[in-house]
């Protein structure tokens, strides 16, 4: 037999295998939420389980296959250092606590923006003040960043996004530092039937106090307790809209065009906050993490 027409049946048959595991994990994923249902009836942990390893195997990371250039690559690169979500204290502690995601799966978020801007040099920038006429990083010096005058000049160094194009990256599914076996990207497949079989019952916010946040209730509650024997699903804030992905979820990162300085946006939980990344020795690396904002 000719070598062309064997490399020929090969690649043939290597496409039809990943069309069989496509259509398959896409049977799966349309089922889900009937499967889901029969196992909360019967409060069937075990088969909740099965479901979610059927998940974690039917729908792998594609990070090599779509990171092809350099921004892109750099995107994969630092969400992968940033993203523990076993270990939230090194990014700013939760109101709900550092250990709201250990022993779970982790639903990984589906896409992610970034947007290519440059950063201005902190010696450059000048700040008048009453008595003093200092750069900006001779006030970080004088002052500290302690001083809540520097919670405000802080924002000088880094650019303004607002009205810069945004790229998204969409089917995004990074290979991440957890365990293989913890991990679900969700899918908009995944998204509609998790959805479908939680429902939407829930109490408004501030019902039962100014404070509180809209909550799952009736069935949509006992569901949300049932997926989260090994998930951790939570209903949104202000009502009507679920976080199905596992925080920190990153909602934009900013880069400069040479890749050596980077700024990341994320939620945690009803908290939200800002990342800061150099690049050193060819490698990102987290320089500091915080808590910005709060719902």
């Amino acid at each position: 037999m000719p070598i062309w027409t064997l490399c020929f049946i090969m690649r043939t048959l290597v496409l039809l295998y990943l069309l069989l595991i496509f259509t398959a994990s896409s049977v799966f994923c349309q089922g889900l939420s009937k499967s889901l249902g029969y196992a909360f009836k019967k409060s069937d942990s075990d088969s909740l389980f099965t479901l979610l390893i059927q998940w974690n195997e039917g729908v792998g990371n594609n990070e090599s296959e779509v990171s092809n250039d350099k921004y892109s690559k750099a995107v994969y690169s630092i969400f992968n250092e940033f993203y523990t979500p076993y270990d939230l204290e090194r990014i700013g502690s939760s109101e709900w606590g550092d250990s709201i995601y250990i022993d779970k799966f982790a639903i990984i978020q589906n896409s992610v923006k970034y947007v290519i801007a440059e950063f201005p040099n902190p010696d450059t920038i000048v700040i008048r003040l009453k008595q003093d006429t200092l750069t900006l990083t001779e006030f970080e010096q004088k002052f500290g960043k302690d001083d809540r005058r520097y919670l405000f000049y802080e924002d000088l160094k880094y650019p303004n996004t607002k009205d810069l194009e945004k790229v998204e990256i969409k089917d995004f599914r990074p290979q991440t530092t957890l365990p293989s076996n913890k991990i679900l990207y969700l899918t908009t497949d995944y998204q509609t039937e998790l959805i479908q079989f939680l429902g939407n019952q829930h109490s408004p916010l501030g019902s039962g106090g100014i404070m509180n946040p809209a909550r799952a209730t009736k069935k949509t509650w006992m569901r949300q307790n049932f997926l989260n024997i090994y998930l951790n699903v939570i209903y949104g804030h202000w009502g009507g809209y679920w976080h199905l992905e596992t925080h920190p979820e990153v909602s934009l990162i900013v880069m400069n065009p040479e890749l050596t300085k980077a700024r990341l946006y994320f939620r945690l939980v009803y908290q939200g906050g800002e990342a800061f990344f150099e690049k050193k020795d060819g490698k990102w690396t987290l320089i500091e993490s915080k808590l910005t904002w709060i719902e």
